[in-house]
C-alpha cells in the first residue's frame, strides 16, 4: 500500500508523519532480526498490509523524538 502512495499517520504526544515503503523496510529490517522483537514486527507487518500502519508509525516518530531531545548528540570531553 505504501509503496503506490505514503500514508499519513497521526501520533496524538507524537505528531505526524507521511510515511512511505523505505519507512516499514527500514524498520522491519532492522527490528526483525531481534528475536524478542521479531513477532511484534511481523503482527505490525500483517495489520500494516491490511491498512494500520500505527506500530511502524509510533517507531518512526518515537526514533525521530528522540534523535531531536535535547541531549541526544552529546560529545565527551
Amino acid at each position: 500500500m505504501v509503496a503506490q502512495r505514503p500514508v499519513t499517520y497521526v501520533s496524538a504526544p507524537l505528531g505526524e508523519i507521511r510515511l512511505t515503503d523505505l519507512h516499514v523496510k527500514a524498520l522491519a529490517r532492522l527490528v526483525l532480526p531481534i528475536p524478542e522483537k521479531a513477532p511484534e514486527c511481523a503482527d505490525a507487518l500483517l495489520k500494516a498490509s491490511k491498512g494500520d500502519f500505527a506500530w511502524f508509525g509510533e517507531q518512526i516518530l518515537g526514533i525521530s523524538a528522540s534523535w531531536n531531545s535535547p541531549g541526544a548528540v552529546a560529545t565527551s570531553p
